[in-house]
C-alpha cells in the first residue's frame, strides 16, 4: 500500500511540475513579450506608406507585454500650454490569433510582429503605429 501511495504521489508531483514549466515556457518564449518604444506613425497611401513626422514627446510612448500576455500601453502628446503630457493609458489582455497576429478585447487593434524587433499596431485602415523592442 505504501508503494502504491508513493507512486501516486510521485506521479502527481511530476504532472504538476511539468504543467507549470510548460505553461511558463510558452509565455516566456512569445516574441511579443517585452517593452516596445514608439517609433513612428505611418499613413497608408494609395501607392505607398508615408511616415508622419513625430515629436520627441510622442516617442515616449511604450507598449509593455508581460509573460502572461497582459498589455500596458502609455501614449504621450504635446500640449501647447502644458508641454509633453500623458495622453492615454490602456491595460488589456492580448490574444494570439491563428494567423500569427495578436488582438485585444478593448478595441479592434491588430498587433503584428514585422520582425523580431519591430511591432506594427494597426487601429485604422488609414494608418498604423510602429514600435521598436527595447527589452
Amino acid at each position: 500500500m505504501k508503494k502504491l501511495l508513493s507512486i501516486l504521489l510521485t506521479t502527481t508531483l511530476l504532472f504538476i511540475a511539468s504543467c507549470d514549466s510548460n505553461d511558463e515556457a510558452q509565455s516566456i518564449n512569445d516574441p511579443l513579450v517585452g517593452t516596445w518604444a514608439f517609433h513612428e506613425t505611418i499613413n497608408i497611401g494609395s501607392n505607398t506608406d508615408i511616415p508622419q513626422e513625430q515629436l520627441d514627446c510622442e516617442r515616449k510612448g511604450r507598449v509593455t507585454v508581460n509573460d502572461n500576455l497582459n498589455l500596458n500601453v502609455v501614449t504621450y502628446a504635446f500640449d501647447q500650454q502644458q508641454g509633453c503630457q500623458e495622453y492615454a493609458r490602456l491595460n488589456d489582455q492580448v490574444t494570439k490569433k491563428d494567423d500569427g497576429t495578436y488582438s485585444i478585447s478593448s478595441n479592434s487593434s491588430i498587433f503584428t510582429l514585422m520582425d523580431a524587433s519591430t511591432l506594427k499596431i494597426q487601429e485604422s485602415d488609414n494608418w498604423y503605429d510602429v514600435y521598436k523592442k527595447i527589452n
